[in-house]
């Protein structure tokens, strides 16, 4: 909990949360392996978080414009997400603040 505390702490001045950083980051990575938009289902698997969790941290981030979504075509059930430019850059200022928070937390 104190080093989740420490990281959310680092990206607050990005808006982020740990929880949204750890989606943004499965969402980039799943999407380089399909060179496609995604399932919120991948995401949630590859993320170990739940599909309702995914699915709410999803709706917030598409508000900001960091990911976009749509219908999957023919799984009107399904949502497909992909990062947009504003989601790239902001997971890529993510990583390194991700990085000290955790190096600082392991030296406490």
């Amino acid at each position: 909990m104190a080093w989740e505390r420490e990281v959310n702490r680092a990206l607050r001045g990005l808006g982020l949360t740990h929880t949204q950083v750890l989606v943004l980051s499965a969402l980039d990575s799943a999407s380089k392996r399909a060179e496609e938009a995604v399932t919120q289902a991948s995401i949630a698997r590859d993320a170990g978080l739940d599909k309702v969790t995914v699915s709410a941290i999803v709706r917030a981030l598409e508000t900001r414009g960091l990911v976009d979504r749509g219908i999957t075509f023919g799984d009107k059930r399904a949502w497909r997400v992909i990062l947009t430019r504003k989601g790239t850059q902001a997971l890529a200022s993510a990583v390194p603040l991700l990085e000290e928070a955790s190096s600082l937390g392991r030296q406490r």
